[in-house]
């Protein structure tokens, strides 16, 4: 009989928050060096028509030539990596929140009703709640001595964005992933007219004219991926600005070029994607950026395992 369980969390006697609290503690115990997070939001398939924040949704596991729907609540979800050797990590969940999106209203609502629909859509935004999960965290972590200590968040290409970017707190690194014509620009060069200070100095190649460019070289890198560590081509470039990311952070861009691999040992070599990267910390070596921004991946599997 289920019940009993409906009775207790249905009724705001359990806060998600004191729940995590014991296992960041822990990974903050066992572990030294810097703090990585991931952070992705993720659906949970329901089947109920009243229930909170449900609704249809894109299937996020449906094949790229068709989109299908499925109807779920949308949860966003903080992970922390529990590090081990030879670069390898573990991501554990220390943060869940419920996003729902709001209602739209009808056509024939009025103008008033649709603008209270657009307010609340940038308020319940992934961006949005995620900069506000981040700041929480970055907080908690000042509060329990660990002010020191730099934060490192790795996401995926969704929350590379201004809304993220421009409310990063101190001593908060991000690295994630771009767009490969994403337009960077150059520091601008120093003068002393006078007026305004410059911002952006020269426009800089884009990523993907960056990984044609055969003037700068390849760097290789050994980073643990995929059960063992391997050997990743990179370049790199920086110090760069962005407009997304604002006046207040310098970057730097990296290209992961494509892996060779084979469906089979005797079979075809194919080559994946290239991953286009930034970094808000022009300064953290290459292996640093690879290897925190790899440990992202594992927070699917937490997805998937829920």
């Amino acid at each position: 009989d289920w019940s009993a369980d409906y009775r207790l969390y249905g009724r705001d006697r359990i806060l998600p928050e004191h729940l995590f609290e014991p296992v960041r503690q822990w990974l903050l115990e066992n572990q030294s060096g810097p703090i990585v997070i991931a952070m992705d939001d993720t659906r949970l398939r329901k089947t109920g028509t009243k229930i909170h924040g449900v609704k249809y949704t894109r299937d996020p596991m449906g094949p790229p030539f068709r989109v299908n729907f499925i109807r779920a609540q949308r949860f966003l979800q903080t992970s922390m990596a529990c590090k081990g050797e030879n670069g390898q990590a573990r991501m554990i969940p220390i943060d869940w929140i419920h996003a729902p999106l709001p209602k739209k209203p009808r056509q024939s609502a009025d103008e008033q009703t649709w603008e209270a629909y657009r307010l609340q859509c940038k308020q319940c935004c992934s961006s949005t709640i995620g900069a506000q999960r981040i700041g929480h965290l970055r907080q908690w972590l000042d509060q329990h001595g660990q002010k020191e200590h730099r934060l490192w968040i790795a996401v995926d290409g969704s929350f590379t964005n201004a809304t993220i970017l421009k409310a990063l707190p101190e001593n908060t690194v991000l690295a994630g992933r771009i767009r490969a014509d994403a337009k960077l620009y150059h520091l601008p060069e120093q003068h002393k007219d006078k007026g305004r200070k410059r911002v952006y100095g020269q426009q800089a190649p884009t990523p993907e004219q960056l990984r044609q460019d055969e003037t700068v070289p390849w760097q290789r890198v050994e980073v643990f991926f995929g059960g063992q560590v391997r050997e990743l081509r990179v370049k790199q470039l920086a110090p760069l600005r962005w407009r997304t990311a604002g006046e207040h952070h310098k970057l730097q861009a990296l290209v992961i070029a494509p892996t060779p691999y084979r469906l089979s040992k005797n079979g075809k070599l194919l080559y994946r994607q290239p991953a286009y990267l930034i970094c808000t910390d022009p300064t953290a070596s290459l292996k640093e950026v690879v290897q925190h921004y790899l440990w992202r991946w594992d927070i699917e599997v937490n997805h998937r395992d829920e």
